[in-house]
């Protein structure tokens, strides 16, 4: 199965084409996988994780020295006073090379900056993984839910089906009054209104799992097993205000505007270059040689080279810039403070967000436990009530009241064993622990 979903997306990023269906059992791993080769999100994440890398990189280029070459010749055959052959004009070569050596610790902040922005950027990337991932589960087990609610819903529908036919036989032999019949009829038209509205919502769950892993035709759908959830409220708190995706995005951010307050204090200090420069030339006055004159008359000037060199330690410092780096400074400082307050709100939405998910999932398990014993107790109950109906001590209404109590029961079981599984993996993706390896 593994090997088949990875040959379609192959054949998705090739072709051009979605994924195909699988008619035969699916499960969260392998809708997971495919999730990961054909989901647009994702390959835009890529994409923007690749563009983020190559800032970061730029960042690098002040620290590297800059080197320049410049050649120049001149066209003209006279220049001023003098006159020179077509195969000898006068001309220049200049090579510099110059570095920074100081400029107020902004090129150091500039660099740790962009680190603190492109780590920011990768944490954003496997947030944007983690939520695929959770999305991907999610629209899994409400598919799952969704086709288990169908099927007790057919069950239902087959059931009053059945009940109906038999009090219209009885009503016909005398046996059953025309409210009987009229009761079973209305109860029957009901269940088939309740599988239509569970297959409208198949249909739609299907469509969001189709959208997120390509994948149309899904076969049959398994429970996965409960990931591994540490067994006390606060050991999850504590994870997820360490591993937390969105706080680690926030504390990055922040980091990488207290550089930016660095750079912007930086520029209020003096500047330190080195600069060296080559210069080969012919064409100052003070290069020309003596005249050579021709029997045609003609006379040129002959062009001779000269090589200087020199070093120079450049120490410059803007002493005012018109309010511009007081200006920058002050915008550096205020958005450090904004990111303070944003980190603040983001610890306190985490907390929200783990509490909620925590209740729900411990909610979720002991009405599973609750919603298992009432499954098991109404069974035996519509068995009493069958049997007593078949003696004539109770009447096909209770049979159908015990019928409906036990649908009820079940639809409930399946309702929260998907919400046990949700809630789950959603403290997973809180806490900054979901990943392929969570997923059994």
């Amino acid at each position: 199965m593994f090997k088949r979903i990875m040959l379609c997306g192959v054949s998705l990023a090739i072709m051009g084409v979605s994924l195909p269906s699988i008619s035969n059992a699916l499960t969260v791993k392998e809708a997971i996988v495919a999730a990961q080769t054909y989901n647009a999100k994702l390959k835009a994440a890529d994409s923007e994780l690749s563009k983020n890398k190559t800032m970061a990189f730029q960042s690098v280029t002040p620290w590297l020295p800059m080197v320049t070459y410049i050649r120049s010749k001149t066209m003209n055959a006279k220049l001023g006073d003098y006159t020179y052959a077509s195969n000898q004009r006068p001309s220049d070569q200049t090579v510099s090379i110059s570095e920074n050596l100081f400029n107020g610790g902004q090129d150091l902040s500039s660099l740790l900056a962009a680190k603190s922005t492109y780590d920011a950027s990768v944490m954003q990337y496997n947030s944007k993984r983690e939520q695929v991932f959770f999305n991907t589960i999610q629209a899994y087990m409400d598919l799952k839910r969704d086709i288990d609610s169908l099927n007790v819903a057919k069950s239902t529908e087959n059931t009053l089906s059945q009940h109906y036919k038999v009090t219209k036989v009885r009503y016909t032999a005398g046996a059953a009054t025309k409210t009987d019949l009229a009761q079973a009829h209305a109860r029957w038209a009901s269940a088939q209104a309740a599988s239509f509205a569970s297959q409208g919502n198949v249909e739609k769950s299907r469509a969001v799992l189709y959208k997120i892993t390509g994948i149309k035709e899904v076969g049959t759908l398994e429970y996965p097993p409960l990931p591994d959830i540490p067994a006390t409220f606060s050991v999850v708190v504590n994870t997820a205000f360490q591993y937390n995706r969105g706080l680690k995005i926030q504390e990055a951010t922040k980091k990488s505007t207290e550089y930016q307050i660095l750079k912007a204090g930086g520029s209020f200090l003096p500047t330190v270059s080195l600069e060296y420069m080559w210069h080969k030339g012919t064409a100052d006055e003070h290069f020309q040689g003596p005249q050579e004159c021709y029997e045609n008359g003609m006379c040129v000037n002959s062009l001779h080279e000269a090589t200087a060199q020199s070093l120079k330690l450049n120490f410059t410092w803007a002493l005012f810039a018109q309010g511009n780096r007081f200006f920058g400074l002050k915008m550096a400082i205020n958005g450090a403070s904004e990111m303070e307050s944003n980190l603040l709100d983001a610890h306190r939405s985490v907390a929200e967000a783990i509490s909620e998910a925590w209740t729900n999932y411990k909610s979720a398990q002991v009405q599973i436990t609750a919603y298992e014993e009432a499954v098991k107790a109404q069974s035996e109950s519509l068995k009493g009530v069958r049997q007593q109906s078949r003696s004539g001590t109770r009447t096909l209404t209770d049979v159908l009241d015990s019928e409906r109590d036990l649908d009820s029961a079940q639809q409930n079981l399946v309702v929260a064993k998907h919400n046990e599984i949700v809630a789950a993996y959603l403290l997973l993706l809180q806490m900054g622990m979901l990943n392929e390896n969570s997923v059994k």
